[in-house]
């Protein structure tokens, strides 16, 4: 099968599946509306729509990034856009956001060639409360047109309960791996090694881990790295607040910073590092938790994330509140109790071959958009 993906940008969260698709024989383009510092490219080459030289001029006049005109969700050049659709043969589309200027303006071409659409998203399968909006969307996208849609959320936070309403999407949970390292790897319990993976942006809690931390190593050896993107200006300014607070608190022999590292070398840190921590909040699905897990890393995970929920609270790690006493506590939990860091860690890769099975995950994305 020809199966085409249409998205702002080769995210880490499709790698695995991508592979699988290869892997399982089948056919498989990528058009994005840019490329990032940190993708990997090792199984697939992402044809580069980019946007329109309207959305550059309006930009330029702006003298800033335009939301409307964005590099990522801003109008596409139709050109390449079309040109990237004609050669992709696909015999499905899918569509990671239907409401982008790349997304809507490839429905008339979808539609004319009988190309199947699939919608993925990150929104919850299962919701608090849905907006009229996203009714009415939903109405429209898989009653009235007859879309499909998967999401790899099941629900916002770390527990499905019965004030959360089911919606028409399906549940895919994200593609990953287990590393074949994860069985056989150690862990350095007397000096425990903690790591987090993400953008430089405030809503990444990054000072607040390194406050936490600070309380912990005056009592513990341990030591952290922090690993995290700088393409952006505002995020570079983020990590000048970070390098100074590392400075001023003279934690620089305890606390490393990595700026734009490979999909590769990130695989590599977390054979390297004993626990993962994620303090973000406003977390739509964030994949790292799920490459942690991958690599028998034990999870310590903000509530407020789409997918707290692949963290087992208790068994293969804690999901808490992102504050600076919950994060203290259960940091400390596995300094005062060494031995669970590679019990919990086991639970992790358990879970992935049980639980968020690859082998299945790729059953239910077959079965949706065959």
């Amino acid at each position: 099968m020809n199966i085409l993906f249409l998205a702002p940008r080769y995210h880490t969260n499709q790698v695995d599946l991508v592979s699988k698709l290869i892997e399982q024989g089948h056919e498989v383009s990528f058009a994005v509306m840019r490329k990032g510092p940190t993708e990997d490219y090792s199984t697939i080459t992402p044809y580069v729509v980019g946007p329109s030289w309207f959305s550059k001029v309006i930009n330029r006049i702006a003298k800033r990034p335009v939301p409307c005109f964005g590099r990522t969700h801003g109008l596409p050049n139709l050109t390449r856009l079309y040109r990237g659709l004609k050669l992709s043969k696909a015999d499905v589309a899918i569509i990671r956001d239907i409401r982008s200027g790349y997304g809507l303006l490839s429905l008339p071409y979808l539609l004319l060639s009988h190309t199947k659409m699939v919608i993925y998203t990150q929104r919850p399968k299962y919701e608090d409360n849905m907006m009229r909006y996203l009714k009415l969307s939903y109405f429209v996208l898989f009653k009235l047109m007859r879309f499909r849609g998967f999401t790899p959320v099941k629900c916002r936070g770390a527990f499905l309960d019965s004030s959360k309403k089911d919606t028409p999407l399906k549940y895919i949970p994200f593609f990953k791996y287990v590393s074949s390292e994860s069985r056989s790897r150690t862990y350095n319990t007397c000096e425990p090694r903690l790591l987090t993976v993400g953008k430089f942006e405030p809503r990444k809690n990054l000072l607040l881990l390194l406050d936490v931390f600070k309380k912990l190593s005056g009592r513990y050896k341990c030591s952290l790295t922090i690993v995290g993107e700088v393409s952006l200006a505002k995020r570079k300014q983020y990590h000048h607040r970070i390098k100074a607070f590392i400075a001023d608190n003279n934690m620089e022999d305890k606390v490393r910073l990595l700026v734009n590292q490979s999909y590769q070398n990130v695989q590599k840190l977390y054979l390297e590092h004993d626990i993962y921590v994620i303090s973000s909040v406003r977390e739509q699905g964030s994949i790292s938790q799920v490459e942690a897990m991958a690599h028998g890393l034990p999870i310590i995970c903000s509530d407020d994330n789409g997918t707290a929920h692949y963290v087992k609270h208790n068994v293969n790690g804690f999901v808490v509140k992102a504050d600076n006493d919950n994060l203290y506590k259960a940091i400390a939990y596995f300094f005062e109790n060494p031995q669970m860091i590679k019990a919990f860690g086991s639970k992790s890769v358990e879970l992935l071959e049980t639980e968020f099975n690859i082998e299945e995950a790729y059953d239910k994305f077959m079965n949706i958009i065959s």
